[in-house]
């Protein structure tokens, strides 16, 4: 399924294949289509804005930027959502210092379920991103409800389009 490890930009994620294009769908209605080619690490080969729109639901938003990526030719290409700021809801996380790798994504990861647990919130209703950051002993958490995620897939799949996953990152303006 689409949900489970959420994917994470900048080389912090590997993808089956080395080329997608990421979709972020943004609070004012417009949206930003990256050609995203791992090389490496993720770079941007050719980004598509489509202007912002008063009337905006996912199913409009979904069938537009379909007819977008067959006129641009990248309809075959997986696409990802990358999730818009508005819809991320972000945390900095604090684990023992002297794990490794992973034990510290896992030790975020059970922070983050005990800090939602506290807020009356479940993480199963969530999609659940766990990013190091460069030299600093926290974690960035990035959590985007399920409920949200489900909504744009069923309105891609009408659209004609799989969502293969969704990136949750800190930094979404991939320059």
């Amino acid at each position: 399924s689409m949900f489970g490890l959420v994917g994470r930009l900048k080389g912090l994620f590997r993808v089956k294949c080395c080329n997608v294009v990421g979709v972020e769908i943004r609070a004012d209605g417009s949206a930003c289509l990256l050609d995203l080619k791992e090389e490496g690490d993720w770079q941007v080969k050719a980004r598509i804005l489509l202007p912002p729109a008063e009337e905006h639901d996912l199913l409009w938003q979904a069938n537009r930027i379909a007819r977008r990526m067959e006129e641009a030719g990248i309809q075959d290409i997986p696409l990802v959502l990358l999730a818009g700021k508005d819809k991320v809801e972000e945390h900095m996380l604090l684990v023992p210092q002297g794990l490794a790798g992973n034990e510290r994504q896992e030790a975020a990861y059970w922070e983050l379920d005990a800090r939602l647990g506290e807020a009356g919130q479940d993480i199963e209703d969530y999609a659940v991103a766990i990013c190091s950051l460069p030299q600093d002993t926290m974690l960035w958490g990035g959590i985007v409800s399920r409920d949200y995620l489900v909504s744009v897939q069923a309105a891609f799949e009408q659209a004609g389009v799989s969502l293969t996953d969704v990136f949750v990152t800190p930094e979404m303006e991939m320059e």
